[in-house]
């Protein structure tokens, strides 16, 4: 969840880049005027936001979901199924015994 309070949904975005990482930015724009009879006020304030998050590999990025209500915006991030999700694939390492490495270099100076 995020507090925005006074941005509207067009000018907030939501993105996730082929890193994993969920971004959201914006740009706040605010104008506000009074007059009285001997006075006359206007006070602007603007700014632009950003705020990034690394995704954990168990994300579907493909699902992600916002709302704003109220000045909050909720993300709801889903988890991958666990046959879904791809751990990091680990590869074995073949030891050569000292013989056959002493076959394969005789075999190699014969040619």
């Amino acid at each position: 969840m995020l507090d925005v309070p006074g941005v509207k949904k067009d000018e907030v975005k939501i993105e996730v880049d082929e890193n994993r990482v969920l971004r959201v930015s914006g740009e706040r724009k605010r104008e506000e005027e009074k007059k009285g009879d001997q006075w006359h006020r206007v006070e602007r304030s603007y700014g632009k936001f950003w705020r990034q998050f690394k995704l954990p590999p168990n994300v579907d990025t493909e699902s992600v979901k916002a709302k704003l209500e109220n000045g909050v915006l909720t993300i709801n991030l889903t988890k991958l199924s666990p046959e879904k999700f791809k751990c990091p694939r680990v590869v074995n390492i073949a030891v050569e015994d000292e013989q056959t490495a002493k076959i394969s270099s005789s075999e190699s100076k014969e040619f």
